[in-house]
């Protein structure tokens, strides 16, 4: 091997091994004026890529992912997402301050920076160009995947515009306006007939969607468009789980997502969210969150797999925030053990534990994957896609 050969495999060997440690965790201060639009001017160049598959772990900061991995792997064994070749933290504050899920996911989908509550649109009130809306117009094939409702904050802010991410039945109408081609998670209770209103899964078939409401059905979908929901709210935790569960697992939809949408010979875009692990965070449930992440990450290994037979697709892996403030510390741990840990904004027992500023991961491979180290703010996420997808609208 020549040796300018052997000094890139050395270097692409050596990202690929990176991995943060707790001591590396970051508080951002969130009282600071943020920049509302990402510029995305220094984005520019990079590879193209056919597909692009992101993955958000709500409420995963970097402590809850090394805890996953002392407890699935060991301490120096990582995690399927932290072997990604590209790396970096980025902010995730929003006009707020410390954000909420809606507009840290409406500045991943759009670039663009909003206050608390808010679902695609800005500070101004008015709809904002989102990832979904610039890749449906190239002819891309849209998916999205949660373990949350469907009409939960994150899934909803990639594509839907409302400024309450409160009004699920509101949000649920949007979705047949939209139209996306893949939609699974939980959530059928707000597409399902009630007194004086519209029954939204009778519109969809009417749409040309398939719905399918457990792991079985799902399993013999062949074709798009398609509509599943799997809990009447959001989806159960992995812990709580029987061997007979009729819902799938994360992993489950991440693969059926996969082979759907690659049917559509010009590429596709996907969200995969894991929104469980912010749920136990919430609750200062250590044991539900560390499922939750494994399962996130067993969900990421499946694209991965996916993506070496598929190279022109890109893969990232972040989070719209972290919950809980979670510090660990750090001992002589082995595979198995469950690190010593403290949520530090669950204030009072009994209350919820709280979203921090903390910076959160960012994890890419793939074509255009390079802009990854480039971005240390949420809104240049949507850059980064951006560019790899070739398409203009969105950030300044």
């Amino acid at each position: 091997m020549k040796r300018w050969m052997m000094v890139i495999a050395l270097v692409l060997f050596a990202r690929a091994g990176l991995s943060y440690e707790p001591g590396e965790v970051v508080n951002a201060d969130c009282n600071k004026k943020q920049e509302l639009k990402a510029d995305c001017s220094k984005f520019s160049g990079g590879g193209r890529a056919k597909n692009v598959i992101v993955f958000i772990g709500d409420g995963m900061g970097l402590n809850a992912i090394y805890s996953a991995r002392v407890y699935r792997n060991g301490p120096k064994d990582l995690l399927e997402l932290e072997k990604m070749r590209r790396q970096t933290l980025v902010k995730t504050c929003s006009l707020s301050g410390v954000t909420d899920s809606a507009a840290s996911a409406t500045a991943l989908a759009t670039g663009t920076k909003t206050y608390n509550g808010r679902i695609g649109t800005g500070p101004d009130d008015k709809d904002l160009a989102d990832i979904v809306g610039l890749a449906k117009q190239t002819g891309r094939s849209i998916g999205l995947v949660t373990t949350d409702m469907v009409v939960g904050a994150t899934p909803s802010s990639f594509s839907l515009h409302q400024g309450d991410r409160f009004t699920f039945g509101t949000l649920a109408e949007e979705y047949l306006a939209v139209k996306p081609d893949l939609l699974f998670g939980g959530g059928k209770e707000w597409f399902e007939k009630k007194s004086g209103s519209a029954d939204l899964l009778e519109q969809a078939k009417k749409q040309g969607y398939l719905v399918v409401e457990d792991a079985k059905q799902l399993d013999s979908v062949s074709s798009l468009p398609v509509l599943g929901l799997f809990s009447e709210e959001e989806m159960t935790y992995e812990l709580d789980r029987k061997a007979d569960s009729p819902e799938p697992h994360i992993g489950q939809m991440t693969q059926k997502a996969l082979d759907l949408l690659s049917q559509d010979p010009d590429g596709f875009f996907l969200m995969v969210e894991g929104a469980r692990i912010d749920h136990a965070s919430h609750k200062g449930d250590f044991n539900r969150m560390l499922e939750e992440v494994i399962a996130l990450d067993q969900a990421v290994k499946i694209a991965k797999d996916w993506q070496a037979k598929n190279p022109e697709t890109l893969i990232l892996i972040t989070s719209d925030h972290e919950t809980g403030g979670m510090k660990v510390v750090p001992a002589d741990d082995k595979k198995g053990d469950k690190v010593g840990y403290k949520y530090t904004t669950k204030l009072l027992p009994g209350i919820p534990a709280l979203h921090s500023g903390q910076k959160v991961a960012l994890f890419g491979q793939g074509p255009g994957s390079e802009g990854v180290e480039k971005a240390d703010d949420n809104t240049q996420v949507f850059c980064v896609m951006q560019r790899a997808l070739g398409v203009e609208g969105g950030g300044k």
